[in-house]
């Protein structure tokens, strides 16, 4: 498998007027922190074993120093401890000499990584040590022992709409091949509002396969949902005896 090389271009950054004013009179009291001024990633979903890029611009009003880039699971948002898996963490330092930067970094995913979601956290420094403020990317790693979530109904893939009196059944399985610990079901607005979570804890029971349609039927209704058009979104987690995350997730639209 080809690993690209990281890609560091220097960019011309315009200077304040301020600030070279400051440079003339021969102060030198350097006290604006660099910042960030995008940060995206070329993939949202990575298999263990994958490559992926990250791609940031930075600047600063005089010199940057150093770019830092900092890998690390997010499974606390789960609510669970240190996973009994391998997460993955890494720390990289990347060196520069400007005012701004496009930088592309090529990361691999390790091939034992424990599958769940992951933070790509950027901070940049300048050369008179003002730390700017971080930015950070989401992204999920996958890997061939999680649990399997196969949703045949509904199909997220097309957005389902659902009116009032419609019914939201789940229909589908979820495998692993040694135990299922847990399954969670959320349905949630844009606004955070929560209408399902339903939370079935599985661990020592040897489960291995499970019937989704174990969760409850939700039936849309004005008096819940409101008289206005929402989209909702859907998640199904299951999380293993290794502590590996899997979820599927999408939104629906109730009209």
């Amino acid at each position: 498998m080809s690993i690209k090389p990281s890609i560091r271009i220097p960019l011309v950054v315009a200077i304040a007027a301020e600030t070279m004013l400051s440079s003339c009179n021969g102060r030198d009291d350097d006290t604006t922190v660099p910042i960030i001024e995008s940060l995206s990633m070329n993939k949202t979903q990575v298999s263990a074993g994958e490559s992926f890029e990250v791609e940031t611009t930075v600047a600063d009003d005089r010199k940057l120093n150093q770019v830092k880039f900092d890998i690390h699971d997010r499974f606390d948002e789960h609510d669970h401890e240190r996973p009994a898996g391998i997460p993955w963490e890494e720390t990289r330092i990347v060196p520069v000499d400007g005012p701004g930067y496009l930088l592309i970094e090529s990361f691999t995913v390790p091939q034992n990584a424990t599958a769940g979601p992951y933070h790509v956290v950027v901070q940049v420094v300048d050369r008179a040590g003002n730390t700017g403020q971080f930015r950070e990317t989401n992204f999920w790693i996958a890997n061939p022992v999680m649990a399997h979530i196969e949703l045949q109904s509904p199909d997220l893939q097309s957005s389902p709409q659902y009116d009032p009196g419609d019914v939201l059944a789940l229909y589908g399985t979820v495998t692993d091949n040694s135990e299922i610990h847990e399954i969670r079901v959320e349905l949630f607005d844009e606004e955070g509002t929560v209408y399902m979570n339903f939370d079935e804890e599985l661990a020592g029971q040897g489960i291995t396969s499970y019937n989704l349609n174990t969760a409850p039927v939700i039936t849309f209704d004005e008096a819940t949902f409101g008289p206005s058009t929402k989209t909702l979104t859907l998640s199904i987690t299951a999380l293993d005896d290794d502590e590996n995350i899997g979820q599927v997730k999408g939104n629906i639209q109730y009209k």
